[in-house]
């Protein structure tokens, strides 16, 4: 089954103008400040600045008219949106260049999965920013419809206006006739008469959001994202009349395949070794948990005790591979100033420490591993607008300097719905979710209505619970959400037994005997994949039911060790573990982002998806918070010889061999 074609488009109305004004005019009276105009109309001279930069800051003011920003705090005015096929909180949310939380507060009945097509919700168009209410008309501007709204911006002229639509400012006074002078705040009705014949949308499967950088051309974008530059101006008709400008926002859409192949990353792979060009030394600090005073007065013991604490461990483990990395990156011409630091476990020993570090060179931070140690160095850092990066959990505390490098459950969850929503097709679709996970449990049901949602109790799933939905007529789709160790292994182990369930009747001498045996065809999987999943699940269970699952990295389908494994265990005697090759990968992907751009803010921004030994990275903008978040994983397939592989196009994901003899049967009776 194909995706379905979604096109998001921007629908802009108005409740009234008198609703959607942001600023008010102001005669300024001779003698009077800033600071007293400010007061009186309770806003910052910061805000009055911004709307009227030639505005002096100091001083008595000459007699003159001034833009006012109303207070938005206590006055907040609407503009309406039309849902469009498609669309969620998310994409709304995006193309308004507002977070999902100015949305819901200000509908506060709304929820994601209550979207319909057509319904109304409000928008806070006070809450715009200067920057922000570009955005929306630059989204707006790209729109194909003929008929829609624009709003106006300080300084801007009807010339300037018409001209970003294609139209005649003649053409803009007919559409507005009660409007003879522009006013910020104002919405504009703008109408376009094609000129030319209607080119015809291709099939899509959504649109990714481009900000334009300084040394972007047309050209370049066409052989980036394999788009034509006819296709490139159909779905961005302000390039047809604006021409490609720096910080443009632009709609790159990505393409569905004629063959039904579906490319599970809508990303282009990313090789950061072809695009170094700052050959300058790079400086990073490293913070992990070593607590080596624990060890001090144990000379003798000390290398098995750190080995026995696992915390600790872990970070020498993590560090040997970030040594690594550097020693790449010096073969490259790179150099590297590594600073590390022991953060112990202590919240009081790590704010005290930091408190004393001159971050003056620091270009981006690494660590900690504890989320309350990491809050505790990224306050700090975020004063001095320095990056730091999460390297082994989601966060769930961001500011604009934080980097998550794990990808995030809900991502990971939301990467296996549009996989099965391109390859479901009649299957029998169940999910088995935390009594208490409404969100997964929703997400689900809004993209599949007809899926069942499994109940469990506590930390357990009852075997009558999944056998009264399963069905022996088709393929059962068993979607696991849960990460509860309980509910896993008890769905998992009924499942197994349930393949070829036997159903068992008294016969004559009271005796139990199977009159009938039902085959279930099962796969399963999982957008939580734990590591309980080695532990306690039996491999030949998961390997039976084809289990997919999303995960962070793919060291469970690695058939052979990479070059840097080889290389690290001719130097070490051993092959590097799973912390050891994600301090690697990361540390490496750093390094060569700053080779790119000494700003680490501008070279997360780099399109593209970056590969190394076990894991990848794809950095984008949070749009629910602030920050960046890793949005690449892998899907990993159990094969029938209990191997395990990575597919990255459905092409590659093994059929499962139906053998169902209760349909067959069926079908030569009939």
């Amino acid at each position: 089954m194909l995706i379905k074609n979604i096109f998001f488009v921007l629908v802009l109305t108005v409740s009234s103008l008198v609703q959607g004004q942001q600023l008010e005019t102001y005669e300024v009276k001779e003698g009077e400040t800033l600071k007293n105009i400010a007061r009186r109309f309770k806003v910052s001279a910061e805000q009055i600045i911004e709307y009227n930069p030639d505005l002096s800051r100091s001083g008595k003011l000459s007699k003159q008219n001034i833009f006012i920003p109303l207070d938005i705090s206590s006055k907040t005015s609407y503009a309406e949106h039309a849902i469009s096929e498609g669309e969620t909180l998310w994409s709304i949310s995006r193309s308004y260049g507002l977070t999902v939380q100015d949305i819901k507060k200000a509908n506060p009945a709304l929820d994601q999965n209550e979207l319909k097509t057509g319904s109304r919700i409000k928008i806070p168009v006070s809450k715009l920013s200067k920057e922000r209410s570009k955005t929306v008309n630059q989204s707006i501007t790209n729109s194909r419809f003929k008929t829609l709204k624009h709003l106006v911006l300080p300084k801007e002229t009807k010339y300037g206006i018409a001209k970003q639509y294609g139209i005649e400012v003649d053409q803009l006074e007919k559409a507005n006739p009660s409007i003879k002078a522009l006013q910020p705040g104002q919405i504009l009705t703008i109408k376009r008469e094609s000129k030319e014949k209607e080119q015809p949308i291709p099939d899509y499967v959504g649109y990714k959001y481009y900000k334009v950088p300084d040394d972007a051309t047309i050209f370049s974008l066409t052989k980036e994202y394999d788009i034509t530059e006819q296709e490139l101006k159909n779905v961005n008709p302000a390039l047809k009349n604006l021409g490609l400008q720096k910080g443009m926002v632009l709609k790159l859409p990505r393409k569905t395949s004629t063959d039904k192949v579906f490319s599970l990353f809508a990303e282009q792979p990313l090789d950061l070794k072809t695009k170094i060009r700052n050959y300058d030394r790079k400086y990073i600090d490293l913070f992990l948990p070593f607590n080596l005073q624990k060890f001090d007065n144990d000379t003798i013991n000390k290398r098995k005790r750190l080995a026995d604490n696992k915390l600790s461990q872990i970070s020498i483990d993590f560090y040997n591979g970030v040594q690594a990395a550097i020693d790449s990156a010096n073969a490259l011409g790179l150099e590297v100033d590594l600073r590390v630091f022991d953060t112990r476990t202590d919240p009081g020993h790590l704010d005290s420490l930091v408190k004393k570090i001159n971050f003056n060179q620091t270009q981006v931070a690494v660590g900690p591993i504890i989320p309350p140690n990491f809050n505790i160095v990224s306050y700090r850092l975020s004063e001095k607008d320095i990056p730091i990066i999460a390297p082994f959990s989601t966060l769930k505390k961001r500011s604009d300097n934080t980097v998550s490098s794990i990808p995030a459950s809900s991502t990971k969850q939301k990467a296996l719905i549009s996989m099965l929503s391109t390859i479901h097709e009649a299957e029998n679709l169940l999910i088995v979710t935390d009594s208490a996970d409404y969100k997964s449990q929703y997400r689900f049901k809004y993209s599949f209505p007809n899926a069942k949602i499994i109940p469990s109790r506590k930390n357990y799933v009852q075997q009558d619970s999944i056998l009264k939905y399963l069905n022996n007529k088709k393929e059962n789709w068993v979607v696991m959400t849960s990460s509860d160790v309980g509910i896993v292994e008890s769905t998992i182990n009924h499942l197994h037994s349930l393949s070829e369930y036997e159903i068992r009747e008294k016969n004559e001498d009271g005796e139990m005997e199977v009159v009938e045996v039902k085959h279930f065809p099962i796969r399963l999987f999982s957008s939580n994949r734990k590591n309980f999943y080695e532990d306690e699940i039996d491999n030949a269970y998961l390997s039976q039911m084809h289990f997919i699952a999303v995960d962070n990295s793919k060291q469970l389908a690695v058939e052979e060790p990479t070059e840097f494994m080889k290389a690290f265990h001719r130097k070490k005697g051993i092959y590097p573990n799973k912390y050891c090759v994600r301090g690697y990968d990361m540390l490496y992907d750093i390094v060569l982002r700053l080779a790119y751009r000494p700003d680490l803010d501008e070279s997360l921004r780099i399109p593209g998806m970056t590969n190394y030994n076990l894991n990848r990275f794809n950095y984008q903008d949070n749009i629910f918070s602030d920050g960046y978040k890793n949005n690449a994983y892998y899907f990993i397939e159990y094969k029938d010889d209990l191997k395990t592989a990575t597919i990255n196009s459905l092409k590659d994901r093994e059929k499962i061999k139906l053998d169902i003899p209760d349909l067959k049967d069926n079908e030569k009776d009939e």
